[in-house]
Protein backbone atom coordinates (compact mmCIF):
# COMPACT_ATOMS: atom_id res chain seq x y z
CA UNK A 1 0.00 0.00 0.00
CA UNK A 2 2.58 2.32 0.80
CA UNK A 3 4.52 1.43 -2.44
CA UNK A 4 1.21 2.37 -4.40
CA UNK A 5 1.38 6.08 -2.60
CA UNK A 6 4.67 6.54 -3.15
CA UNK A 7 4.62 5.56 -7.12
CA UNK A 8 1.36 7.82 -7.62
CA UNK A 9 3.27 10.49 -5.62
CA UNK A 10 6.38 10.19 -7.81
CA UNK A 11 4.03 10.29 -10.96
CA UNK A 12 2.28 13.28 -9.50
CA UNK A 13 5.93 15.27 -9.18
CA UNK A 14 7.23 14.43 -12.78
CA UNK A 15 3.99 15.67 -13.95
CA UNK A 16 4.50 18.63 -12.38
CA UNK A 17 8.06 19.07 -13.25
CA UNK A 18 7.24 18.48 -17.23
CA UNK A 19 4.96 20.96 -17.03
CA UNK A 20 7.00 23.79 -15.27
CA UNK A 21 9.62 23.00 -18.37
CA UNK A 22 6.99 23.35 -20.50
CA UNK A 23 6.52 26.98 -19.17
CA UNK A 24 10.07 28.30 -19.42
CA UNK A 25 9.82 27.21 -22.89
CA UNK A 26 7.09 29.33 -23.89
CA UNK A 27 7.48 32.62 -21.80
CA UNK A 28 10.97 32.94 -23.43
CA UNK A 29 8.98 32.99 -26.68
CA UNK A 30 6.79 35.68 -26.07
CA UNK A 31 9.09 37.88 -24.54
CA UNK A 32 11.03 38.00 -27.79
CA UNK A 33 8.06 38.85 -29.93
CA UNK A 34 7.69 41.96 -28.06
CA UNK A 35 11.24 43.18 -28.08
CA UNK A 36 11.13 43.17 -32.04
CA UNK A 37 8.00 45.06 -31.83
CA UNK A 38 9.68 47.64 -29.22
CA UNK A 39 12.75 47.41 -31.55
CA UNK A 40 10.56 48.13 -34.94
CA UNK A 41 8.75 51.06 -33.30
CA UNK A 42 11.78 52.56 -32.59
CA UNK A 43 13.04 52.11 -35.77
CA UNK A 44 10.45 53.93 -37.16
CA UNK A 45 10.13 56.69 -35.13
CA UNK A 46 13.99 56.60 -35.96
CA UNK A 47 13.52 57.17 -39.75
CA UNK A 48 10.07 59.40 -39.20
CA UNK A 49 12.29 61.88 -37.55
CA UNK A 50 15.18 61.57 -39.75
CA UNK A 51 12.90 62.66 -43.02
CA UNK A 52 11.27 65.27 -40.82
CA UNK A 53 14.77 66.97 -40.78
CA UNK A 54 15.80 66.37 -43.81
CA UNK A 55 12.96 67.62 -45.31
CA UNK A 56 13.11 70.74 -43.29
CA UNK A 57 16.88 70.93 -44.38
CA UNK A 58 16.10 70.95 -48.00
CA UNK A 59 13.22 73.12 -47.66
CA UNK A 60 15.24 76.11 -45.79
CA UNK A 61 17.82 75.77 -48.75
CA UNK A 62 15.15 75.98 -51.53
CA UNK A 63 14.14 78.80 -50.36
CA UNK A 64 17.55 80.44 -49.25
CA UNK A 65 18.37 79.55 -53.15
CA UNK A 66 15.49 81.78 -54.28
CA UNK A 67 16.16 84.47 -52.20
CA UNK A 68 19.86 84.61 -53.41
CA UNK A 69 18.74 84.18 -57.31
CA UNK A 70 16.40 87.33 -56.83
CA UNK A 71 19.13 89.15 -54.51
CA UNK A 72 21.20 88.09 -57.45
CA UNK A 73 19.38 89.53 -60.38
CA UNK A 74 18.58 92.81 -58.40
CA UNK A 75 22.97 93.11 -57.88
CA UNK A 76 23.26 92.37 -61.58
CA UNK A 77 20.75 94.36 -63.26
CA UNK A 78 23.05 96.97 -65.05
CA UNK A 79 22.51 100.90 -65.21
CA UNK A 80 20.59 100.64 -68.15
CA UNK A 81 18.94 98.03 -67.41
CA UNK A 82 17.43 100.38 -64.45
CA UNK A 83 17.22 103.75 -66.35
CA UNK A 84 15.32 101.74 -69.35
CA UNK A 85 12.72 100.96 -66.04
CA UNK A 86 12.77 104.77 -64.61
CA UNK A 87 12.18 105.90 -68.02
CA UNK A 88 9.20 103.66 -68.70
CA UNK A 89 7.75 104.79 -65.09
CA UNK A 90 8.05 108.37 -66.38
CA UNK A 91 5.96 107.67 -69.86
CA UNK A 92 3.54 106.16 -68.09
CA UNK A 93 3.01 108.68 -65.66
CA UNK A 94 3.37 111.08 -68.96
CA UNK A 95 0.67 109.79 -70.24
CA UNK A 96 -1.65 109.77 -67.74
CA UNK A 97 -1.43 113.50 -67.62
CA UNK A 98 -1.82 113.45 -71.44
CA UNK A 99 -5.46 110.94 -71.01
CA UNK A 100 -6.35 113.26 -68.17
CA UNK A 101 -6.05 116.84 -70.04
CA UNK A 102 -7.78 115.14 -72.94
CA UNK A 103 -10.44 114.12 -70.76
CA UNK A 104 -10.93 117.44 -69.69
CA UNK A 105 -10.91 118.59 -72.97
CA UNK A 106 -13.35 116.71 -73.96
CA UNK A 107 -15.76 117.94 -71.42
CA UNK A 108 -15.20 121.57 -72.24
CA UNK A 109 -16.15 120.70 -75.72
CA UNK A 110 -19.74 118.97 -74.72
CA UNK A 111 -20.28 122.03 -72.24
CA UNK A 112 -19.97 124.09 -75.20
CA UNK A 113 -21.55 122.52 -77.83
CA UNK A 114 -24.70 122.29 -74.78
CA UNK A 115 -24.30 125.99 -74.29
CA UNK A 116 -24.61 126.41 -78.52
CA UNK A 117 -27.49 124.23 -78.69
CA UNK A 118 -29.42 126.20 -75.67
CA UNK A 119 -28.45 129.63 -77.33
CA UNK A 120 -29.93 128.23 -81.12
CA UNK A 121 -32.90 127.05 -78.88
CA UNK A 122 -32.78 130.56 -77.35
CA UNK A 123 -33.01 132.33 -80.87
CA UNK A 124 -35.25 130.24 -82.17
CA UNK A 125 -37.82 131.00 -79.55
CA UNK A 126 -37.35 134.95 -79.63
CA UNK A 127 -38.27 134.50 -83.40
CA UNK A 128 -41.00 132.57 -82.66
CA UNK A 129 -41.78 135.51 -80.83
CA UNK A 130 -41.34 137.79 -83.11
CA UNK A 131 -43.41 136.15 -85.79
CA UNK A 132 -46.39 135.61 -83.53
CA UNK A 133 -45.57 139.25 -82.54
CA UNK A 134 -45.65 140.19 -86.32
CA UNK A 135 -49.24 138.39 -86.45
CA UNK A 136 -50.93 140.11 -84.03
CA UNK A 137 -49.74 143.88 -84.76
CA UNK A 138 -48.57 144.58 -88.33
CA UNK A 139 -44.80 146.34 -88.49
CA UNK A 140 -45.53 149.75 -89.81
CA UNK A 141 -48.00 150.15 -86.51
CA UNK A 142 -45.66 148.57 -83.73
CA UNK A 143 -43.71 152.05 -83.17
CA UNK A 144 -46.91 153.39 -81.90
CA UNK A 145 -47.92 150.37 -80.02
CA UNK A 146 -46.00 151.46 -77.15
CA UNK A 147 -44.29 154.56 -75.64
CA UNK A 148 -40.54 155.25 -75.73
CA UNK A 149 -38.53 152.34 -73.64
CA UNK A 150 -41.21 150.38 -73.67
CA UNK A 151 -40.97 146.85 -74.71
CA UNK A 152 -43.87 145.12 -76.39
CA UNK A 153 -45.14 141.26 -76.14
CA UNK A 154 -48.56 140.62 -77.41
CA UNK A 155 -51.51 142.87 -76.39
CA UNK A 156 -49.12 144.95 -73.56
CA UNK A 157 -46.23 147.27 -72.95
CA UNK A 158 -43.42 146.43 -70.63
CA UNK A 159 -41.03 148.39 -68.57
CA UNK A 160 -38.36 147.51 -66.37
CA UNK A 161 -36.99 150.16 -63.24
CA UNK A 162 -33.65 151.48 -62.77
CA UNK A 163 -34.14 151.96 -59.11
CA UNK A 164 -35.13 149.71 -56.26
CA UNK A 165 -38.02 150.11 -54.28
CA UNK A 166 -40.53 148.52 -51.72
CA UNK A 167 -43.39 147.20 -53.50
CA UNK A 168 -46.13 150.44 -52.76
CA UNK A 169 -43.28 151.95 -54.26
CA UNK A 170 -42.59 149.91 -57.54
CA UNK A 171 -47.01 150.09 -57.44
CA UNK A 172 -47.10 153.39 -57.07
CA UNK A 173 -44.50 154.17 -60.09
CA UNK A 174 -46.10 152.83 -62.02
CA UNK A 175 -49.66 153.84 -61.21
CA UNK A 176 -47.60 157.42 -62.74
CA UNK A 177 -46.95 156.15 -66.07
CA UNK A 178 -50.77 155.36 -66.15
CA UNK A 179 -49.92 151.15 -66.06
CA UNK A 180 -49.01 148.14 -62.90
CA UNK A 181 -46.69 145.93 -61.69
CA UNK A 182 -46.71 142.96 -63.89
CA UNK A 183 -49.01 140.60 -63.98
CA UNK A 184 -47.85 136.78 -65.41
CA UNK A 185 -50.64 134.87 -66.94
CA UNK A 186 -49.21 132.15 -68.68
CA UNK A 187 -44.99 130.46 -68.39
CA UNK A 188 -44.39 132.03 -71.86
CA UNK A 189 -45.37 135.26 -70.98
CA UNK A 190 -42.79 134.94 -67.80
CA UNK A 191 -39.78 133.71 -69.78
CA UNK A 192 -40.42 137.01 -72.32
CA UNK A 193 -40.72 139.77 -69.23
CA UNK A 194 -37.38 137.42 -67.75
CA UNK A 195 -35.85 138.63 -71.04
CA UNK A 196 -36.69 141.93 -70.90
CA UNK A 197 -35.69 142.18 -67.38
CA UNK A 198 -32.21 140.70 -67.96
CA UNK A 199 -32.83 138.20 -65.63
CA UNK A 200 -32.79 140.75 -62.36
CA UNK A 201 -34.97 140.22 -59.55
CA UNK A 202 -37.85 142.20 -59.24
CA UNK A 203 -41.68 142.58 -57.57
CA UNK A 204 -44.72 141.22 -59.44
CA UNK A 205 -47.89 142.60 -59.00
CA UNK A 206 -49.24 139.82 -56.67
CA UNK A 207 -49.75 140.21 -53.24
CA UNK A 208 -52.07 138.46 -50.40
CA UNK A 209 -55.31 140.78 -49.53
CA UNK A 210 -57.63 140.58 -47.13
CA UNK A 211 -61.39 139.57 -48.19
CA UNK A 212 -64.00 141.45 -46.61
CA UNK A 213 -66.46 139.08 -47.42
CA UNK A 214 -64.53 136.06 -46.57
CA UNK A 215 -62.08 137.66 -44.06
CA UNK A 216 -59.74 135.12 -45.50
CA UNK A 217 -56.46 136.16 -47.28
CA UNK A 218 -55.77 135.93 -50.63
CA UNK A 219 -53.31 136.27 -53.44
CA UNK A 220 -54.48 138.51 -56.03
CA UNK A 221 -53.03 140.50 -58.95
CA UNK A 222 -53.41 144.17 -58.80
CA UNK A 223 -55.62 144.26 -62.19
CA UNK A 224 -57.97 141.72 -60.56
CA UNK A 225 -57.53 139.23 -62.97
CA UNK A 226 -57.42 135.04 -61.46
CA UNK A 227 -54.83 133.21 -60.16
CA UNK A 228 -54.96 131.16 -62.96
CA UNK A 229 -50.99 130.79 -63.44
CA UNK A 230 -48.07 130.15 -60.42
CA UNK A 231 -45.02 129.53 -59.87
CA UNK A 232 -44.21 129.71 -56.64
CA UNK A 233 -41.54 128.48 -54.56
CA UNK A 234 -42.17 125.24 -53.18
CA UNK A 235 -39.10 124.81 -50.38
CA UNK A 236 -40.89 126.08 -47.80
CA UNK A 237 -44.86 124.96 -48.28
CA UNK A 238 -46.42 122.62 -46.24
CA UNK A 239 -45.02 122.51 -42.27
CA UNK A 240 -42.82 125.43 -42.67
CA UNK A 241 -46.05 128.15 -43.90
CA UNK A 242 -46.34 129.66 -40.47
CA UNK A 243 -42.94 131.29 -41.61
CA UNK A 244 -44.79 133.84 -44.22
CA UNK A 245 -46.91 135.28 -42.21
CA UNK A 246 -45.26 138.70 -42.86
CA UNK A 247 -44.56 138.13 -46.34
CA UNK A 248 -47.42 139.35 -48.35
CA UNK A 249 -46.09 140.12 -51.92
CA UNK A 250 -44.56 137.92 -54.43
CA UNK A 251 -40.87 138.93 -56.32
CA UNK A 252 -39.11 136.97 -59.16
CA UNK A 253 -35.37 135.87 -58.15
CA UNK A 254 -32.46 136.98 -59.91
CA UNK A 255 -31.93 134.51 -62.22
CA UNK A 256 -29.43 133.93 -65.42
CA UNK A 257 -30.81 131.81 -68.02
CA UNK A 258 -34.68 130.80 -66.70
CA UNK A 259 -37.09 132.88 -64.68
CA UNK A 260 -37.37 131.28 -61.21
CA UNK A 261 -39.61 130.54 -59.37
CA UNK A 262 -41.69 133.14 -56.91
CA UNK A 263 -40.75 134.20 -53.79
CA UNK A 264 -42.90 135.52 -50.64
CA UNK A 265 -41.32 137.88 -49.39
CA UNK A 266 -42.00 141.10 -46.92
CA UNK A 267 -43.02 144.02 -49.10
CA UNK A 268 -40.90 146.58 -47.03
CA UNK A 269 -38.03 144.46 -49.34
CA UNK A 270 -35.78 146.85 -51.94
CA UNK A 271 -36.43 145.14 -55.43
CA UNK A 272 -36.06 146.31 -58.94
CA UNK A 273 -39.64 146.19 -60.55
CA UNK A 274 -41.36 145.60 -64.34
CA UNK A 275 -44.33 147.85 -65.13
CA UNK A 276 -46.91 146.45 -67.56
CA UNK A 277 -49.57 148.60 -70.16
CA UNK A 278 -52.35 147.22 -71.86
CA UNK A 279 -51.90 148.51 -75.59
CA UNK A 280 -54.92 150.74 -76.76
CA UNK A 281 -56.63 148.79 -79.94
CA UNK A 282 -58.45 151.86 -80.55
CA UNK A 283 -55.28 153.29 -82.15
CA UNK A 284 -55.58 150.42 -84.21
CA UNK A 285 -59.09 151.04 -86.02
CA UNK A 286 -58.79 152.41 -89.57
Amino acid sequence: MEIEEEYVNSAARRKRRDTGRQTKKCCPGGSVVLRLVGVSFGLLCIVQATLNITLRLYSAECDDDYVNNTTTNLTTMSEDQIRELILERDELLLERVWLFQEKREKEAEIINLLRDSLSDRNNELENTIEELQSKVFPTELRPSCCPRGWQPYMSSCYRSSSDKGTWDDAQQDCEKLRAHLVVLDDAMEERVVHKFSTGMGMWIGLRKLKDPKTSTWDWTWVNGSPLAYTNWNQTYDGFWSFLFFNRNCAASPESSLTPAPWDRVNCENQNYWMCEKELNFSSFSP
